[in-house]
């Protein structure tokens, strides 16, 4: 287990797959169907990152209920 710690941890520092142009979301402009990139910091989410090279942990999509058209995003992980 430790090995595998090490190894996560050289490849996280490692990673560069950030955006090239940092900025807000605009929710004005996300539709139902958009998919975007999730990262959280919770440390599963920094394992998987960790273990893909990425960034990002996982995938989400938008979804915008159609009576109060609130915009959510819809993403399955287990942390």
């Amino acid at each position: 287990i430790l090995i595998m710690i090490v190894v996560a941890s050289f490849r996280v520092a490692c990673c560069n797959d950030l955006p090239k142009k940092m900025e807000d979301l605009d929710l004005t402009k996300l539709k139902t169907g958009d998919i975007i990139g999730v990262g959280y910091t919770h440390p599963f989410g920094w394992f998987v990152k960790a273990w893909s090279g990425s960034v990002w942990s996982h995938t989400g999509i938008i979804w915008e209920d159609p009576i109060t058209n609130e915009i959510c995003v819809l993403e399955a992980a287990m942390y």
